[in-house]
């Protein structure tokens, strides 16, 4: 969920734009995800039910999320192309994964996102789905292999040799979410 805050000056410009991007139509969305767009400026008033369905939805998904990080992975606005010939952005990818039989939402991840130092991938999901995507992520690296189109794996990953690793992030008290300190795949093997 993002939230976007406008001077009053501008609601309604910022209103019009969102509207026409998120549209519900076919096209390339930023980080490549539709969105459920919902303006709250001063002349919108929502019946106490539609207020209450969408507070709802919020706090039973938000609060609820945990993460992990994905090591050895290149920058995700990296293109690869599918074995079906499909183009893809490498964080599409990531985000397309489906979910195990069981989990509680239909991808694996909810959220893909690489840090600010580019090296480190934050992957978020569902925390009732912990055991599911600790089960899964022994395997994640050969199943993104298997989806690639032959040479494409030199893209995604930054050594073919060390593939990818995971890191734990960890939850503040204000429920942001903060990975911990990173290292290299030797010292996770070390360890």
């Amino acid at each position: 969920m993002i939230f976007v805050c406008a001077e009053r000056s501008k609601q309604v410009e910022a209103g019009d734009f969102f509207s026409r991007l998120y549209d519900g139509t076919s096209k390339n969305y930023p980080n490549g995800i539709m969105m459920l767009y919902i303006p709250l400026n001063d002349n919108i008033v929502y019946e106490p039910a539609y207020r209450q369905k969408v507070i709802f939805n919020h706090e039973h998904y938000l609060g609820h999320e945990a993460a992990l990080c994905i090591q050895g992975l290149s920058d995700l606005n990296t293109k690869v192309t599918l074995k079906n010939n499909t183009e893809v952005t490498l964080r599409l990818l990531l985000r397309s994964l489906p979910a195990s039989k069981g989990m509680w939402t239909p991808q694996l991840f909810t959220l893909v996102e690489q840090s600010n130092s580019g090296n480190v991938v934050l992957a978020a999901y569902h925390a009732e789905d912990q055991d599911h995507i600790s089960a899964r992520k022994l395997a994640l690296e050969a199943e993104i292999r298997q989806v690639l189109a032959k040479g494409e794996t030199a893209k995604v990953f930054q050594s073919e040799v060390d593939g990818i690793w995971f890191n734990n992030v960890s939850k503040t008290k204000t429920g942001n979410l903060r990975k911990v300190v990173q290292t290299s795949k030797a010292n996770m093997d070390h360890i």
